[in-house]
């Protein structure tokens, strides 16, 4: 490697440290403050940054916005299809997602405080700020909509529309995660997963099916 080469590497690996440290700060000012009332100044401060150095990273608090979003969401879709396949079966697939879901959001609380801070409701999509949330949005719509859709179908789920049950679970995930933190953030993974679980279970099974699944869970409980 010439000594140029080298040079421009340092300065990637350089310039590389200080966008993971702006993007960190920038999170945490975003969920404490909301996108209008934060500082570009406050981020570079918590980052440990010079101004200048915050510019010559991020043109504007726009884009410093949308790639904490592109991050966190690219880092998602990478949990996700890590834990969730296909040959689970409408139901597993469904019940991984959840945990999946949870354990990502609560192991990210600034990103979730984030999201809550900015008040969209996550049901509604037209409610979102920048493209990449739209876009992590709608693939998560179309997986939850093709597992219902395939439940329904099996007779695991109530008949109804699939849209409209993926835009509830949506809406429950967002209301008990920001119970969570409401309540300062005490619960356990496990414990927040099994109770969203059993929720998802009430919410959109056959009741026939519902009870051999609260049966079961007794029974492994004893078990247990």
């Amino acid at each position: 490697m010439s000594r140029r080469a080298a040079k421009e590497k340092i300065k990637d690996a350089r310039q590389a440290l200080y966008q993971e440290h702006i993007l960190d700060a920038a999170e945490q000012i975003f969920a404490e403050l909301g996108y209008e009332e934060a500082k570009v100044v406050a981020m570079a401060k918590a980052a440990g940054v010079s101004l200048a150095t915050v510019y010559s990273t991020f043109a504007t608090k726009w884009e410093i916005y949308r790639a904490v979003h592109a991050r966190r969401t690219a880092a998602l879709r990478t949990h996700l299809s890590a834990r969730v396949t296909a040959d689970q079966g409408a139901l597993g697939v469904m019940l991984d997602g959840i945990e999946a879901s949870f354990e990502f959001h609560m192991r990210n609380p600034g990103y979730l405080r984030m999201h809550l801070r900015e008040g969209f409701a996550w049901s509604m999509p037209k409610m979102l700020r920048c493209p990449e949330e739209i876009e992590a949005w709608s693939e998560g719509i179309a997986m939850a909509v093709s597992a219902f859709d395939v439940g329904i179908r099996a007779g695991l789920y109530v008949d109804d529309r699939p849209e409209l049950m993926a835009r509830t679970m949506f809406a429950m995930h967002q209301v008990r995660l920001a119970d969570w933190v409401e309540r300062g953030m005490k619960e356990s993974v496990a414990d927040m997963t099994r109770e969203a679980q059993a929720q998802f279970i009430r919410a959109f099974c056959t009741p026939k099916f519902a009870a051999e699944w609260r049966t079961g869970r007794r029974a492994r409980a004893a078990r247990d």
